[in-house]
């Protein structure tokens, strides 16, 4: 990443691991929330989490979504377009920290589903998405609908 000034001039460079996709966030602490891959398995892109050191760059914290949600979710009908040559089995969008507790909330095309999560603790606070597949470990988790009609939204 590279940060510049109105005048092109080079202020601060940044090595953004898996290189990052769609979303940077700067949180409240002034370092940086980014969405990005774990480029050291080949197998799955789009799944990783980075709190970046905003000065240095250095990884403060990880947050691999495969430690918390089922990656054989849809894998039977996600389409290959979607999926493509890597395992794109969430394509992560969006992440912020919600502020009030510490905790990640995180947006995926391929699940259509946004999550929450505590890293510091490792466990799954709620899905919002569809119960569509979704393994019975993970069913606890799932936000329940109020009011009629009801449409989940999808990604």
């Amino acid at each position: 990443m590279i940060e510049r000034n109105y005048l092109g001039q080079t202020l601060k460079k940044l090595y953004i691991p898996g290189a990052g996709h769609h979303s940077l966030v700067e949180t409240e602490s002034g370092d940086y929330l980014i969405n990005s891959s774990d480029k050291s398995n080949e197998r799955y892109i789009e799944d990783i989490i980075y709190l970046l050191d905003s000065e240095t760059g250095e990884i403060l914290e990880d947050v691999n979504l495969r430690d918390y949600l089922d990656v054989s979710r849809f894998e039977q009908t996600l389409p290959a377009a979607v999926k493509g040559d890597y395992n794109d089995w969430f394509h992560l969008n969006y992440a912020m920290i919600d502020s009030s507790d510490n905790t990640i909330i995180a947006s995926g095309r391929s699940q259509s589903m946004v999550i929450k999560l505590n890293p510091k603790t490792q466990t799954l606070k709620w899905i919002l998405g569809a119960p569509d597949e979704v393994n019975e470990e993970l069913q606890p988790y799932l936000l329940t609908p109020i009011g009629q009609p009801f449409n989940w939204p999808f990604a």
